[in-house]
């Protein structure tokens, strides 16, 4: 095993850099994506992945643990985002030309990687990119102005899945893929760390 360097273990105090990069191919032969553009300025994400597990029993005791892990949903709360965003995240309509959103029937919502960074206690950051999901738009609201105001946060929800391709990972195996992750701490991530938001970082990248 790898010298661990203590800097690994400290907590996260910051979030920044949301950026998103459209899937465009993710089939048995390959996985491809745009490259990646600046998504909004973020106050909080949440990651909730439902597991569950089961024992099996043989001979008068438990004799083994089989578990399976869903989807993972983020809830991401940013400052604002502008129409024409919402539009093209959401597979709606926007036109250009007057300016106006139209949340018709539109059509699908468009698979898409997600990347962002923690800032750490020891003011490093840890990397983290999902390779394939979808947005969709969480509730809004709305409050009257008061004495004091009070800034109300957009709410995005984005459905993190593995993909269809099998990437090539280390010890020789073939795996589907839901998120990837660096650390700054970790001499060898150094190449990754720098390029992280200039290309999706499949398990196939070493450096941007």
């Amino acid at each position: 095993m790898a010298d661990i360097n203590p800097g690994e273990y400290k907590s996260s105090i910051g979030l920044d850099k949301v950026h998103i990069a459209e899937v465009t191919k993710d089939d048995a032969s390959g996985y491809n994506s745009g490259e990646p553009e600046y998504f909004a300025p973020v106050a909080k994400a949440s990651a909730k992945t439902p597991t569950a597990s089961k024992t099996q029993y043989a001979d008068d005791g438990a004799y083994d643990t089989v578990s399976s892990e869903s989807e993972t949903t983020l809830e991401i709360e940013v400052t604002g985002l502008p129409l024409s965003l919402i539009a093209k995240t959401l597979g709606k309509t926007y036109n250009a030309t007057n300016g106006m959103y139209i949340h018709g029937s539109g059509t699908a919502a468009p698979d898409y990687a997600l990347s962002f960074r923690s800032k750490k206690s020891n003011g490093k950051y840890r990397y983290i990119q999902y390779l394939k999901g979808k947005f969709s738009m969480s509730d809004e609201e709305f409050k009257t102005l008061e004495e004091s105001p009070e800034p109300i946060t957009a709410k995005m929800t984005y459905t993190a899945i593995q993909t269809i391709y099998e990437f090539s990972t280390a010890g020789g195996k073939k795996e589907r893929v839901k998120y990837t992750k660096v650390d700054e701490d970790v001499a060898a991530s150094a190449a990754l760390a720098a390029g992280w938001f200039t290309q999706v970082n499949v398990p196939a990248t070493v450096g941007p």
